[in-house]
Parts: C-alpha cells; sequence; structure tokens
C-alpha cells in the first residue's frame, strides 16, 4: 500500500496559540488511517502530552528543532534528514496542523497514485481543500462577504472546532481550492533541487516556490476531485505573519528569473 509511507507536520507556535493549534492537530491526526506512520517537527519538547489521547493509533515519531527564528522551509528540510531507515520511500506526504483528511481520502490518493505510475519517484500531487470556516454570530452577514470579515472582524465569529467528520459536513465552507503546501511530495526531485528554501522566515509563500521549482524535475498534478479525494482546512483565528513582505518580494523575484532564465536559472537549484 502506498500510505505506509510517513505522513509529516511542521507544528511551531507560540504559547498563546499553542492550546489551539493541539486541538486541530488532535483532529488531523484522528482523521488519518490507523497505524499511519507520522513524522512531527516541532520546538514543543512535551508535544505528545498535549495532543488528545484518541491519536495513539498512529505512530508518531518526534523531530526536535530549536525554538526560534522559524522557517516552515527549514524544518521540511530537517524533517527529509530526519527520516528513518525502515520508513524511508520514495514519498513522503505534508500534511499541517489545520488538515482533516476525508474517511476515504488516502484511498483515493492510492488509486491516483496507481493510475499516474507513482512508481516512478517524481509524482508530485496536490488535491482540493475547502476551507471550513467559523460560525458567524451574525446571521444576516451575506456569505460572499464572510472570508472577507474573519480576516479583519475575527471576534465576530465562534472559532470552536468541529468535532468529527459529520460536523464538518454541516459547517459553511469557502470556495473549494487547492492545498499548495501539502500533498505527495517525491523525495529524490526535492534532493535535486537543494530542498525548500530555507532562506525564507515564517510562512508563505515557500510552497509556491517550492512547486514551481520542482516542476522542471517532477510531474506537478492538481487533481480536480471530488470531496472523497479533498481535505478541509479546520479553522483557526488568523495568525500573524510577520515576515510575509519579504517573502513575497523574494517570491516575486523568483519567479521573475526563473521565467526569463527557465532552467538556467540560479533559482530552480539551491546549493
Amino acid at each position: 500500500m502506498v500510505f505506509s509511507i510517513p505522513i509529516c507536520y511542521i507544528f511551531c507556535y507560540e504559547d498563546d496559540n499553542l492550546y489551539d493549534a493541539c486541538a486541530r492537530l488532535s483532529l488531523s491526526l484522528a482523521s488519518l488511517p490507523k497505524r499511519s506512520s507520522v513524522y512531527i517537527v516541532t520546538w514543543h519538547n512535551h508535544l505528545l502530552d498535549l495532543i488528545s489521547c484518541n491519536v495513539l493509533d498512529c505512530i508518531i515519531h518526534i523531530i526536535d528543532v530549536e525554538y526560534g527564528g522559524f522557517s516552515r522551509s527549514a524544518c521540511i528540510n530537517r524533517l527529509v534528514e530526519a527520516l528513518r531507515p525502515e520508513d524511508y520511500t520514495e514519498y513522503f506526504y505534508l500534511a499541517d496542523t489545520d488538515l482533516y483528511f476525508h474517511p476515504y481520502y488516502f484511498a483515493s490518493l492510492e488509486r491516483i497514485c496507481h493510475k499516474l505510475d507513482y512508481r516512478r519517484g517524481d509524482l508530485r500531487i496536490i488535491t482540493p481543500n475547502y476551507n471550513v470556516l467559523p460560525v458567524c454570530k451574525l446571521p444576516w452577514l451575506p456569505t460572499r462577504i464572510v472570508t472577507y470579515a474573519m480576516n479583519r472582524y475575527p471576534r465576530l465569529f465562534d472559532w470552536s472546532l468541529p468535532k468529527n467528520f459529520s460536523e464538518i459536513l454541516r459547517r459553511q465552507w469557502a470556495r473549494v481550492g487547492y492545498a499548495h503546501g501539502c500533498g505527495l511530495v517525491p523525495i529524490r526531485p526535492l534532493s535535486e533541487i537543494g530542498g525548500y528554501n530555507a532562506e525564507m522566515f515564517d510562512h508563505g509563500p515557500e510552497d509556491d516556490l517550492f512547486n514551481k521549482r520542482i516542476c522542471f524535475f517532477a510531474r506537478l498534478y492538481y487533481h480536480p476531485g471530488t470531496l472523497m479525494s479533498s481535505t478541509f482546512h479546520l479553522p483557526h483565528m488568523p495568525l500573524r505573519q510577520s515576515n510575509s513582505k519579504v517573502n513575497f518580494m523574494y517570491w516575486r523575484n523568483s519567479l521573475s528569473h526563473m521565467s526569463y532564465h527557465g532552467i538556467d536559472s540560479s533559482q530552480i537549484i539551491r546549493k
């Protein structure tokens, strides 16, 4: 079965966000197939004591990183270095603290992998994602402006988490998109391009830049699937992205250089 491969998370939060993040991680882990091999990169020494006991069906490996100067890209590179030999395959699945998986998601993904001949070791798969919306305290607020309002006036919303998949189905969702930063990642092409851009701090848009770079060495497939092949982004209060302006400037400059120079661009293969 394909999904004996590691399912991997990056979990590094400040104390004021830690409790809510642990609740989301517990829900995400509970939605995985039983006996999944899970790797979590974290700077929280007692993480397993903080997450719900209902995720103990997973085989969890903790990868420690030092607190401070968070870089999601650097954490992913550290993750690849730390994969245990017995779990090492040609792929890993990069998940997210906030992702809940449809009960048939991994069976659907396995079917896609076989159809696209995953044995070539060069398949990068990104699947549909639905943003589960928080419950608005103003029932008369038009749905079309909920996404705008929740980012600017978060106190107008109830951010409590759905308890299971049935509750997710009863919630409002934003328009379907893609989980660009998650999905199946091929290890050989990742190594060939020198990993993620570890010089980018904090979050975003390291995932888009990685997808643009790896497509020179891998088959990048966005699957236009149904609910069964989708993930669901759990609602949470907006998180601060302290380095977003610098990161987006770096991202734009990198894409411009790649567009002009193609495979000769120094932005594709990191030394």
